[in-house]
């Protein structure tokens, strides 16, 4: 039987943790397939996860380490399902989520993308992510979503499902960012197709420290030139060609976060000089503020954090 849903999982040196996320999917109830792509791990847990689940609907595809984005594409180009989805190792799926999922299809046939809203769970609390622009409980078509999201991603890559066709439209995650990978691809999503949102938590992202591998910087190329190519397109309105061009500020402005991050100020303070951004300017001028100031860089890391 061909299953409805594909998941697929990345996997790096998380064999304590894989199991909780693939309870989560078996558990949604479901037609669906695992598919857990190890990455190279040193910690055997491509080989638990083979012997553990081999009597459920999981496949282990091994893969040299070549970094998160290609390990979902490997995943996505093994996908046997129409609708693809991504839960990582150390995130976890609330009951309900799939079922929500298969929803919105039936609600709103003519997207693309369908996600719902995430609890963010650090080790002393967990609050559910909500988007300013959307009302408690929205359930539909995000309107403009390339100008929603300049204020913030409602979803999360763990609580977002696309359909395969889309995916092999748009292209794979970009191999070559370090950082930001999945806000890529979901610009590239909202330029191909609608959107289907949920506004409910449905799915659990755990935050244990500063989000991303801030000691690997980021490689911004790779974005710019998807907002170079969607620029180029003559079928665009000026509506969205500002939120592009915003977007584009938005990870000059993200990379030199992480440029203060790790102590590098006065590349910092070059970066943000060049971005002409109107919608961060507050954000620009209190990085540009934070570059001045003479603090190591734990000091400037938390004064950020706190901040944006």
């Amino acid at each position: 039987m061909t299953p409805s849903f594909s998941i697929v999982l990345p996997l790096y040196n998380q064999r304590a943790l894989v199991g909780r996320a693939l309870d989560s999917i078996l558990a949604q109830g479901e037609t669906l397939e695992a598919l857990v792509v190890d990455d190279g791990s040193t910690d055997g847990g491509g080989g638990w996860v083979r012997s553990t689940y081999r009597r459920h609907p999981v496949r282990v595809l091994h893969q040299k380490n070549a970094g998160v984005s290609a390990a979902r594409n490997r995943g996505i180009r093994a996908a046997q399902a129409p609708y693809v989805g991504f839960l990582d190792p150390d995130d976890e799926f609330a009951p309900g989520y799939l079922p929500a999922i298969r929803s919105l299809i039936q609600k709103f046939p003519q997207a693309g993308t369908f996600a719902t809203g995430h609890f963010i769970q650090s080790r002393r609390s967990r609050r559910a992510v909500s988007h300013p622009a959307l009302p408690p409980g929205f359930e539909g078509l995000l309107p403009d979503p390339l100008r929603l999201f300049l204020s913030g991603f409602p979803m999360h890559i763990s609580s977002t499902v696309v359909r395969r066709q889309v995916l092999k439209r748009v292209g794979p995650f970009p191999k070559a960012m370090r950082n930001g990978e999945d806000l890529d691809l979901y610009v590239r999503l909202a330029l191909d197709s609608p959107v289907a949102f949920l506004q409910r938590p449905l799915t659990l992202y755990y935050r244990t420290g500063i989000s991303g591998s801030f000691a690997n910087g980021l490689n911004s190329a790779p974005f710019l030139d998807t907002i170079r190519r969607a620029l180029a397109a003559k079928d665009l309105g000026p509506t969205d060609r500002e939120a592009l061009r915003e977007h584009a500020n938005f990870i000059r402005i993200y990379e030199a976060r992480i440029l203060l991050e790790t102590g590098e100020k006065a590349r910092a303070r070059a970066l943000l000089r060049k971005v002409p951004t109107t919608f961060y300017r507050k954000r620009k001028l209190l990085l540009l503020a934070l570059s001045h100031l003479p603090f190591n860089a734990l000091a400037i890391r938390r004064a950020v954090l706190q901040s944006l």
